[in-house]
């Protein structure tokens, strides 16, 4: 009898130690990006011609994020430092502000102020494995970009 509950008990533990490494995995995002235009929606934000996304893993949970959006008006680029440690970091640039980044299951997502108000953005992977949807919630609206992967 007792043999039968340690069996239980290590089987059990064994399996926790097997699932576990595989439920805390993330989707590589890692990167170049193409922005798909007739896919996406981008709500009251004015539409690109093109866009270009990079992302870079860096040391200690920090992602490297650059996006360049081609509009009528000229290019945008925009870089930021995603430490995904479910903390606010100050964020320095075009508009200065705290970034929250964390991962949630298999989805990125990052809650951003400025002095423009705050964003909420995810960056979840297609099941396709070429395929990365970004959604943007701000008080402009919501905006989806569908990305390809170069």
């Amino acid at each position: 009898m007792l043999r039968a509950i340690v069996q239980t008990v290590l089987l059990s533990l064994a399996a926790v130690l097997f699932v576990q490494p595989a439920i805390c995995e993330h989707p590589d995002l890692s990167g170049s990006w193409q922005l798909d235009v007739p896919a996406s929606t981008f709500g009251a934000m004015t539409i690109p011609n093109s866009g270009e996304l990079n992302i870079t893993p860096g040391a200690r949970k920090t992602l490297h994020i650059q996006r360049v959006l081609k509009e009528p008006q000229g290019e945008r680029t925009t870089d930021t430092e995603w430490k995904t440690d479910d903390r606010f970091h100050p964020v320095v640039g075009d508009e200065p502000g705290t970034l929250l980044a964390k991962w949630d299951g298999s989805v990125l997502v990052g809650r951003r102020h400025t002095n423009a108000g705050m964003e909420e953005i995810h960056l979840a992977a297609g099941g396709d494995g070429v395929t990365m949807i970004e959604s943007i919630q701000s008080a402009q609206g919501t905006r989806t970009m569908v990305w390809r992967r170069r």
